[in-house]
């Protein structure tokens, strides 16, 4: 056993299918439920999907899934682990604002920061902030241009690479050691690049982005390789590198191949009704979350999986919301006008609202769409046009 989309499911919820992958499965495995069996069907060799009951979901406690075989007892196989988790009450507290216009918000755990960056408002214009969430004070910060763009961290959490661009100069990626903060290496890229996305494993490789392109940089060269393309782009895993081209006639989702020499388009042309140029991208466990609301696979981009936020018959564009994945729990977190709703990763039935934050002020924009993070055991932070908003709530609770 490799993974699964979700780690846990909220306590009460209705008997649902759960895809399992891994390696060496035959039409004989048998998924488990704690070594107990359960129906199970055959998808290949590296995928099975099991039927979790709702008796199993009746009460709190941690379980596994593990695999048997009607002729193998599979040893070595392993087991995942898997939550049944309690839904917290839907109320929030200790909510911070910061008056910004930020264009990139990420969380470091080790650090217990936000990292925050801002073109004005109470933080000052171009620098890149580390904010306390608790008190909604900026503890460090350093001068990266006047126009910050969005940002990526490495896998070790000890650099990130945040796009720039002084007044009527080209457009940079600046490489930033975040503890303390220091630039320490920065390249020109061209002046249309968007999306940006660190290299798995790796602490200076990054993928940067536009509409037709997608080039790897490595200590600031690049790859010659350059296909694919996205506003936004999301790395599923070293090798593969998923692009969203939206606000463009089509929109266009697209599957590419990372390989030593650069990138290569391997599958594109998915329909434009999932998204508005307002839609932003993650992903998580072999799943791509749209901020519109479409859940597809990663290896069938063409397969919604599920809806968050929105219906299968809704076919209005989604637009101006954030969005947190929390796989390892089985719940997303929506900001959508202010409102939070905890969302299951099973069932994608809503587990809860809580007015969080006031509704934005202005409509998003490409370069300010609003972004949300999980921080701590039981916070979210995200950022709409003109502010930052950090509380608490139980409904985020572990």
């Amino acid at each position: 056993l490799t993974g699964a989309p979700a780690g846990g499911v909220a306590v009460g919820q209705p008997s649902f299918t759960l895809p399992i992958d891994g390696t060496g499965f035959t039409t004989s495995s048998v998924a488990t439920w704690n070594g107990a069996r359960r129906p199970t069907t055959y998808v290949s060799a590296s995928r099975i999907v099991a039927t979790v009951d709702a008796v199993d979901l009746s009460a709190p406690g941690q379980f596994t899934i593990g695999v048997a075989d009607t002729t193998d007892n599979c040893p070595g196989a392993g087991a995942l682990p898997f939550g049944v988790l309690a839904v917290g009450a839907p109320t929030s507290s200790n909510l911070k604002a910061i008056q910004t216009w930020s264009t990139a918000l990420l969380w470091h755990a080790g650090l217990g920061r936000l990292l925050v960056a801002s073109r004005s408002g109470d933080l000052t214009r171009g620098y890149l902030f580390a904010v306390d969430p608790v008190t909604g004070r900026a503890t460090d910060s350093i001068f990266v241009d006047p126009e910050p763009g969005r940002m990526t961290m490495t896998d070790d959490g000890k650099y990130l690479f945040i796009q720039t661009r002084a007044l009527d100069s080209p457009q940079i990626v600046k490489r930033v050691q975040i503890s303390p903060f220091a630039v320490v290496s920065q390249f020109s890229v061209p002046s249309n690049v968007v999306g940006l996305a660190a290299l798995p494993g790796s602490s200076t490789s990054v993928a940067v982005a536009d509409v037709s392109h997608i080039t790897i940089y490595d200590d600031g060269v690049a790859r010659p390789v350059a296909q694919g393309g996205g506003l936004f782009i999301a790395f599923g895993d070293a090798g593969r590198l998923y692009g969203l081209a939206n606000g463009i006639t089509p929109s266009t989702l697209t599957t590419n191949l990372v390989a030593s020499d650069g990138v290569r388009a391997q599958q594109g042309g998915i329909d434009d009704y999932f998204a508005s140029s307002n839609t932003s991208m993650l992903y998580r466990a072999g799943r791509l979350y749209l901020t519109s609301g479409y859940v597809l696979t990663g290896d069938r981009m063409d397969q919604v999986v599920g809806y968050i936020g929105r219906t299968a018959t809704d076919w209005s564009v989604k637009t101006e919301d954030a969005l947190a994945v929390d796989d390892r729990r089985g719940r997303a977190y929506e900001i959508h006008n202010g409102t939070l709703t905890a969302w299951d990763l099973n069932t994608f039935q809503a587990l809860g609202s809580v007015k969080a934050a006031p509704a934005p002020p202005y409509p998003a924009a490409l370069v300010f769409l609003p972004q949300a993070v999980r921080w701590g055991t039981d916070g979210l932070a995200y950022n709409d046009i003109g502010w930052l908003y950090m509380f608490r709530s139980p409904l985020v609770a572990p």
